[in-house]
């Protein structure tokens, strides 16, 4: 996933309309945090599965460029990387155990298009893939040394509905929230105590961003 930040550099920078008193040229790092529902669902071989739900927070750096075409048309591309890891456990279907799932970190790569709706505002719509690892496991209620363990990276997709605010007052500073649709791979099979297992881990997340422009 790393290496899917060599095509941020790749946008040419290309000259823009100014019949508008804003433009929405411009590069960007930014630092946000978001509030995560994740549903995890895992099923055994047997048939039985285990269900986790849970809400948490977490932050991310961003990083993006994105270029005004014709007034009104925003393109774009933003990469970032969630910081925080979070975990939940509850009784897996042999209830003598319990199971958990722990998100480890995140790669978000995306391209954005956008339509300038005033000087100040910016409506958009981002699509993506994403890169997550995630860890499966179990442990023995009565013996918390007997357990297992399966950490896999698993891919996704997504897509994002947020808007920028320009801030009046500070010129450089952007204000950006949305919401983002994760879906990931419904196939990534887990090896857990000689057991495989196929797990679905989707979130819906809600965000704010603080972004500096140049």
């Amino acid at each position: 996933m790393k290496t899917l930040l060599v095509l941020l550099l790749l946008i040419p920078s290309l000259s823009w309309s100014n019949e508008t008193d804003e433009n929405w040229s411009y590069q960007f790092i930014g630092i946000g945090s978001s509030f995560i529902g994740l549903d995890s669902n895992t099923t055994y071989p047997n048939g039985k599965s285990h269900s986790d739900e849970f809400n948490y927070s977490s932050y991310f750096l961003e990083l993006g460029k994105q270029i005004q075409f014709n007034s009104d048309i925003v393109l774009g591309i933003t990469y970032s990387h969630h910081l925080s890891s979070y975990t939940n456990n509850n009784d897996c279907p042999n209830t003598s155990w319990n199971c958990f799932v722990e998100v480890k970190n995140k790669n978000d790569l995306a391209f954005k298009v956008g339509y300038v709706s005033s000087n100040s505002l910016l409506p958009y719509l981002k699509l993506g893939i994403s890169q997550m690892d995630f860890k499966l496991g179990e442990y023995q209620k009565s013996d918390t040394s007997n357990q297992n363990t399966d950490t896999k990276k698993m891919n996704g997709t997504f897509y994002s509905f947020g808007f920028e605010h320009k801030l009046e007052k500070f010129k450089n500073i952007l204000i950006d929230v949305g919401i983002t649709k994760y879906d990931f791979d419904k196939i990534s099979k887990h090896q857990l105590g000689g057991v495989t297992m196929t797990t679905n881990p989707d979130s819906v997340e809600s965000y704010i961003l603080l972004k500096y422009i140049f």
